[in-house]
């Protein structure tokens, strides 16, 4: 007998091949440093891997204050 077989006899299932999940293309925005009071750009960021990177900066709190508005480390931080 085949593996075949003898794998529908045990009642097992037969494995089958998964397919491969491409992941989506990453779109980098640019982020821009505002500061709060004169609306005055600061800095512009490449992306917001480049802001973490050169400002030293905690990512889900930059994240946050992306999202929402919110100030972080004293300044607004906005997608351009």
């Amino acid at each position: 007998m085949k593996n075949r077989a003898i794998l529908s006899r045990m009642g097992a299932k037969v494995p089958t091949k998964r397919k491969e999940k491409k992941a989506p293309p990453v779109v980098k925005k640019e982020i821009v440093m505002v500061d709060p009071e004169t609306e005055e750009v600061f800095a512009t960021f490449d992306s917001l891997d480049d802001a973490i990177e050169k400002q030293g900066l905690n990512r889900p709190n930059l994240i946050g204050a992306v999202k929402n508005g919110n100030k972080y480390k004293g300044m607004l931080w906005k997608e351009a």
